[in-house]
């Protein structure tokens, strides 16, 4: 997918996930066990998009009067606080490639990357140049050297600073490049679903979970699971992509990692502690999900796709991976705010 002139031309891929965003951002009225799951077309869905809504309009707060001509002790109502109406997202974005120069040259690169979105659907993205962060070789390492360079074009991967603001009209509704894509990534089995309001609730949790993975269509010829150890493979891939989603909120992340159990102590990408949940996917991936354990918070989500055998691997780099390490995710009040 080609990620170059970023800020030319729009895309299609953008108009997509922008759809996405501005579905994501609709009024929340809970979801219960009896509440039927409503799926949506299948689309690059926003991880972004935080599942509480708007805080209400703040109370005005009694304040002891200090002014002169005012009584002793006389109060005062403050100004309401305007509630935070745009939902900012800040983290690390990267992806894993893998060559057979050098013998097998294992190479990593990394863009700091932010995202607002507004409820009306305007967005703002700024995307810092990918760096590389890491190169290994098994034989010779001299092909690390300038590996970037020699690949970012062929690679789609943006090497100058971007800041783009988009509005919300259907004329403009083309606004995230591909750029985002690790942090605004699709789920593999929750992104065809309003998943917003779900209850902390282990089991109310429970059904909604069983419900995902009955309804998920495994593809051509594999029977839909009804039980055992399949329908329970695929609750903890249900799990686990909302554990991985920045928009839940932490206490459901926390009863998902409780339900899904098999935790493991971890440090992320930055140096932070935090507790590791691993799932294989459908395609022959995996899924590593990060999480603080006390707070709830989403540290870092990482997906490894598997890389052909040697004799069957084209010449060109092939992605063995991709991830997104997340700094900040909150609600603000304007653009320029960030967290």
């Amino acid at each position: 997918m080609k990620r170059d002139d970023y800020a030319a031309e729009l895309t299609g891929f953008e108009q997509r996930l922008l759809d996405g965003l501005r579905a994501a951002h609709v009024p929340e009225a809970g979801l219960s066990p009896a509440t039927p799951i409503r799926p949506r077309p299948p689309r690059w869905r926003p991880v972004l998009a935080l599942a509480a809504t708007a805080a209400a309009v703040a109370a005005a707060v009694i304040v002891p009067a200090t002014l002169g001509g005012d009584e002793p002790g006389q109060q005062h109502a403050a100004p309401p606080v305007a509630p935070a109406s745009i939902s900012y997202v800040r983290g690390i974005a990267g992806e894993t490639y893998k060559s057979l120069e050098g013998g097998e040259l294992t190479v990593e690169v990394r863009s700091d990357q932010q995202v607002w979105l507004s409820d009306q659907g305007e967005v703002r993205v700024r995307t810092e140049p990918y760096r590389q962060a890491s190169c290994h070789a098994t034989v010779d390492e001299r092909p690390c050297d300038g590996w970037l360079a020699r690949y970012a074009g062929q690679l789609g991967l943006t090497t100058a600073p971007v800041d783009q603001r988009i509005g919300p009209s259907p004329d403009t509704a083309s606004a995230v490049q591909p750029t985002t894509r690790e942090l605004l990534a699709e789920p593999e089995f929750t992104g065809g679903y309003d998943l917003r309001g779900l209850s902390p609730d282990p089991a109310r949790l429970d059904e909604v979970i069983s419900r995902l993975a009955r309804g998920w269509y495994p593809g051509p010829g594999k029977p839909i699971p009804t039980g055992g150890p399949e329908l329970d493979l695929q609750k903890r891939r249900v799990l686990l992509e909302l554990a991985a989603e920045p928009a839940l909120p932490p206490a459901v992340r926390l009863t998902a990692t409780t339900m899904f159990g098999q935790a493991e102590p971890a440090i992320d990408r930055v140096g932070r502690g935090g507790t590791r949940l691993t799932v294989a996917t459908a395609m022959g991936g995996v899924i590593v999900v990060t999480i603080d354990p006390r707070s709830g918070a989403l540290l870092e989500v990482e997906r490894q796709v598997p890389v052909p055998p040697d004799n069957k691997r084209p010449a060109t780099n092939v992605v063995a991976g991709t991830f997104a390490v997340y700094l900040a995710v909150d609600r603000v009040h304007s653009f320029d705010e960030t967290r």
